[in-house]
């Protein structure tokens, strides 16, 4: 009887920290997500409907420009983006999807901006459009408006996706939708700033685990493989391989490079990260990034996301001294 009683207050202190470890610093989620509404754009166009596109004059103007297509008469530029290749191919898988009843864009936006503020980032005041476009941005923004392109977010065998590896198919779906936002919404705001000689390879790393944390930080209901865009049995191989991967970085005398080609070997999506093994996935190099930084946090748990986002903290020469990171 002990022994369960024991198992179980184990169980439940274990869930209790793994959870700590996606809130940066242990603070408060959100009470609630800020009132936003994110305009069905994609579905006006689709629909035709031009009063519901002329209710929304300068969101259809703005997303216009954004796709290149005339706007000095309104109407007549609304009606041709209807008659469009990605208008006709894309919306009706988008709408059987994100229709009626599907996922709570509002709520998705609204939760990242109201976490994020917890954590220190004023995120400008704009406007929001789910749309259907031919881009390869899956969220983009103009002055005021944050555009999240829901074509790129079906499922990894539709047919639209053909021409995409593999490795970018298996992250184009609805799950993926809610970390995109918080990234982009965080990355837009606090972009890496470069130092003279362009950021070593644990700069960049440090921002893109940064950036990782936020994926984590300002999403409601995360699943941390799935936030790092793994699989589980992904997630589970870097898990285990962590400080093997980590003696690699620094066996290969990459952790200070400046080199351009090194850094994006680590940290950009690709099907395996083969700078450090040949069975790791992409990536490798951003997983490790988010591990210091929750390293960094466990030690520091006043420090936020405004202040792990700043060049102060990842292009710090000091750095590694401060997180301590020994896996």
């Amino acid at each position: 009887m002990y022994k369960s009683i024991i198992q179980f207050l184990v169980a439940v202190v274990l869930s209790g920290f793994a959870a700590a470890c996606t809130q940066p610093g242990g603070r408060p989620r959100p009470d609630a997500p800020d009132s936003v509404s994110v305009v069905a754009l994609y579905r006006y166009f689709y629909d035709g409907d031009s009063a519901a596109v002329m209710a929304h004059p300068r969101l259809a103007e703005d997303f216009l420009r954004v796709v290149d297509f005339p706007t000095d008469d309104l109407s007549a530029g609304a009606s041709m983006w209807s008659n469009s290749l990605p208008v006709r191919v894309f919306t009706p898988a988008v709408d059987s999807i994100y229709g009626h009843d599907g996922p709570p864009l509002d709520s998705y936006v609204g939760y990242a901006l109201a976490a994020a503020r917890l954590e220190g980032i004023a995120l400008p005041e704009r406007d929001y459009a789910a749309v259907v476009y031919g881009r390869r941005e899956a969220i983009g923004f103009s002055d005021s408006v944050m555009y999240i392109a829901l074509n790129h977010y079906i499922a990894p065998d539709y047919p639209g996706y053909q021409r995409f590896p593999v490795y970018e198919r298996v992250v184009k779906t609805p799950a993926q939708l809610p970390y995109d936002i918080a990234e982009a919404l965080v990355g837009s705001q606090l972009p890496y700033q470069a130092p003279s000689d362009g950021g070593t390879a644990l700069s960049h790393m440090l921002y893109e685990g940064a950036l990782a944390c936020a994926r984590t930080a300002l999403v409601e209901n995360v699943d941390e493989a799935e936030a790092l865009g793994y699989s589980e049995r992904q997630y589970e191989w870097v898990l285990d391989h962590e400080a093997e991967l980590w003696r690699e970085l620094i066996s290969r005398e990459l952790l200070y490079d400046t080199d351009e080609t090194a850094w994006r070997r680590l940290v950009s999506p690709a099907p395996v990260t083969s700078v450090l093994s040949i069975y790791s996935p992409g990536r490798a190099g951003r997983f490790l990034g988010y591990r210091m930084v929750k390293r960094y946090l466990e030690a520091h748990p006043e420090a936020d996301l405004a202040s792990l986002l700043s060049p102060e903290f990842y292009n710090a020469p000091d750095v590694l001294e401060k997180i301590d990171y020994n896996p």
